[in-house]
């Protein structure tokens, strides 16, 4: 069984965005992070967003204090409001859908990530499985390392089968509400991972498949819903047996001699360096695709993996390339290039108003629209009487 190896930050054992030599690539190094265009400081809440917090928490009463057939009625009635906004975002979302190669209704519906089967990859050492609930505390520790989105999501684009995936949520009025007092609209997740899949070029495919499986400790224990690469990227103290390190040689390399399990300590090193180049070229590739499309529709997103402080700059990036994905696809780069294509571009944006007026521009556009989004939200609560009925009025109208 492998020993427990700790990702300082988020990679230990994994390689730091430089090159590194081959000495180097057996010592944990840290995290992998882009090359940086600022720093990220805390923000104090200002009275607007103490205002907001406060219009937040009286909306969802209202929203509470209406019958689920009101709330479906709410949510569909916004739906058909926001199609009318006009707005950039809503502009970009019709493009998108309007490319669309496939149905939205035809993508297969979100499952459980795959475990490596012990009996294939370590015969010797077959443990039982046994999966934690979704809502465990050890799975939530792990998930909440890394910022979310900001709002319900119900599509995701996956890198393993370069497919959508839904889950069942996806016309919840309750997951419609609480995203539309967030400011976004019905289907840009949707569109979201309609641009993500766009932007991959199946290149790290074999890769993120194998660390598309899900985590399990030395003692067998899955967490739910968290995969290797989740595990990895987190930052968090990870287990790793035998039987996922060798799944992922086995699966990737086609190596089914170099390490048998039991792995001898010493050849953890060995091994985990090279599980790290592995890991690195995947991250690079899907952590730099997944936070350009994060940026696509929503100005102030919320960026994982260290890319926050390039947001404006992949605003001004997807301004250069008119929005389009199509556009910018062939212009990202291949792993090994991923740090001198952040340096280059981060050095071209901050030099070039023009350049940094239109991201900016981008940005603070897509956050309006988000306003609308909002407003439009709280109009037909209003319209409904929802606030009424919490205030001691009458009761929403029959619609």
């Amino acid at each position: 069984m492998s020993r427990v190896h700790c990702l300082a930050r988020a990679f230990a054992l994994l390689l730091i965005a430089a090159p590194a030599s081959a000495a180097q690539q057996k010592k944990p190094s840290g995290k992998d992070k882009p090359p940086t265009q600022g720093k990220d400081k805390p923000v104090a809440q200002s009275p607007e967003m103490a205002r907001r917090d406060q219009e937040n928490t009286r909306a969802r009463r209202a929203f509470d204090a209406l019958s689920a057939g009101e709330r479906d009625e709410v949510a569909e009635f916004f739906s058909a409001e926001t199609e009318r906004l006009g707005t950039f975002q809503l502009s970009l979302m019709r493009s998108v859908l309007k490319g669309q190669d496939k149905d939205s209704g035809l993508w297969p519906d979100l499952e459980p990530p795959p475990v490596f089967d012990p009996s294939v990859h370590a015969p010797g050492q077959v443990i039982p499985r046994e999966s934690l609930t979704a809502d465990d505390p050890r799975v939530l520790a792990l998930r909440n390392r890394e910022p979310g989105p900001g709002f319900e999501i119900a599509w995701t684009y996956d890198y393993a089968t370069r497919e959508l995936r839904h889950a069942t949520k996806v016309k919840d009025a309750a997951r419609i509400f609480a995203n539309g007092l967030a400011g976004i609209p019905p289907g840009l997740d949707l569109c979201t991972a309609l641009v993500e899949r766009a932007l991959d070029d199946g290149s790290q495919q074999k890769v993120l498949t194998a660390f598309g499986h899900a985590y399990t400790d030395r003692s067998g224990t899955v967490y739910t819903g968290i995969t290797l690469y989740d595990a990895w990227a987190s930052g968090a103290e990870i287990e790793m047996p035998d039987v996922d390190t060798l799944g992922i040689v086995h699966t990737v390399l086609d190596d089914w001699k170099t390490w048998v399990a039991p792995i001898s300590p010493a050849q953890h090193d060995d091994l985990y360096g090279k599980l790290g180049e592995l890991f690195k070229a995947g991250h690079r590739h899907r952590g730099l695709r997944h936070a350009l499309a994060q940026s696509y529709l929503v100005g102030s997103a919320t960026l994982r993996d260290g890319y926050a402080p390039h947001l404006d700059g992949f605003h001004a990036l997807w301004e250069k390339h008119r929005s389009t994905p199509a556009e910018l696809a062939p212009t990202l780069p291949a792993a090994a290039k991923w740090e001198k294509f952040l340096s280059d571009w981060g050095k071209r944006y901050r030099s070039d108003a023009k350049l940094a007026r239109g991201g900016q521009t981008r940005r603070a556009t897509l956050d309006s629209d988000a306003a609308a989004v909002r407003a439009t939200m709280l109009g037909v609560l209003t319209e409904f009487g929802a606030f009424e009925r919490i205030d001691g009025g009458k009761s929403p109208p029959k619609r």
